[in-house]
């Protein structure tokens, strides 16, 4: 949910520092300590090498951006057919 923002404002993004990806797994730690058990998804690449390093189980979906919107649809889709089966 901590998106940093990219040059051309909210709607872009950008690879987020070494410094706010420290700081966005502080809170991710938090929310996995008040819902243990969750089904955790990585949005793109960044997210999914920083959990698999913090050896978190997760699903990896594509980002939407730079022409991954139908991926990420499709993959979100996907999980929510998987989660809705439990």
């Amino acid at each position: 949910p901590w998106h940093p923002e990219g040059s051309r404002g909210i709607h872009s993004n950008r690879t987020p520092t070494p410094a706010e990806r420290s700081e966005g797994v502080q809170y991710l730690s938090m929310l996995l300590d008040i819902y243990p058990g969750i089904k955790v998804a990585a949005l793109g690449n960044t997210a999914s090498a920083t959990l698999t390093e913090l050896g978190i189980e997760h699903v990896k979906l594509r980002h939407p951006a730079n022409g991954g919107a139908p991926q990420f649809r499709s993959g979100l889709a996907s999980l929510s057919a998987e989660l809705l089966e439990k």
